[in-house]
């Protein structure tokens, strides 16, 4: 694979920094200066590579949809296998993951400012709905006697708990929180792998 072009490479430090100030200051709080000073670069160079303060946001959006579209891809071509579980949480509830953390809070900001910034709305609608769905398809797979729409629930609750749980975590909250979030997770699969042994048992 050959080297990024300078535009590319451009904007993701412009982007990284972005992502740095909303996780610091909130997204009312950032402002393209304070962005230009983060990724050291001249306000012009983020006008001239990005945009204004909306195509920001915007680009901000895509690229956490992009990532998290990456490791939906990856789970929806996951075998049926008690191994995807594990692998599920571990991306939902990394124990040391400071990126994966900072994408979760910069989309739970975003998801709170659907109001200003309508455009995103449905994108960021359309990407829970698709974790949802491929989520579920999965734990369906792996726990085939549950009914499928059991297994929705519990994937769009997995989602819930992992965003507003990042989101607290990055707030100040304990981690010792973020622990019992990871251990009400794990209720929620031992639920569907209960529900699951007991419809094969019956069988």
């Amino acid at each position: 694979m050959g080297r990024k072009s300078l535009a590319v490479q451009r904007k993701e430090q412009i982007l990284d920094a972005f992502e740095r100030c909303v996780v610091r200051n909130g997204l009312d709080g950032v402002t393209i200066e304070q962005i230009a000073n983060e990724a050291d670069v001249m306000p012009s160079i983020i006008r001239h590579y990005i945009g204004n303060w909306n195509d920001l946001v915007r680009e901000l959006v895509h690229r956490t949809i992009r990532r998290y579209d990456m490791m939906i891809d990856e789970l929806s071509k996951a075998s049926k296998g008690h191994d995807v579980v594990p692998r599920m949480l571990e991306n939902m509830y990394p124990v040391t993951s400071e990126a994966a953390d900072r994408e979760k809070f910069v989309l739970g900001l975003l998801m709170t400012a659907k109001d200003r910034y309508p455009e995103t709305k449905e994108m960021i609608l359309d990407l829970l709905r698709k974790a949802t769905t491929s989520m579920g398809e999965a734990l369906h797979r792996t726990y085939p006697n549950t009914p499928k729409e059991t297994c929705d629930q519990v994937a769009y609750s997995l989602i819930c708990i992992s965003i507003t749980n990042d989101i607290a975590k990055n707030m100040g909250m304990d981690l010792r929180y973020t622990e019992g979030a990871r251990v009400s997770a794990e209720a929620l699969i031992n639920f569907l792998e209960t529900m699951n042994r007991a419809r094969d048992d019956r069988l």
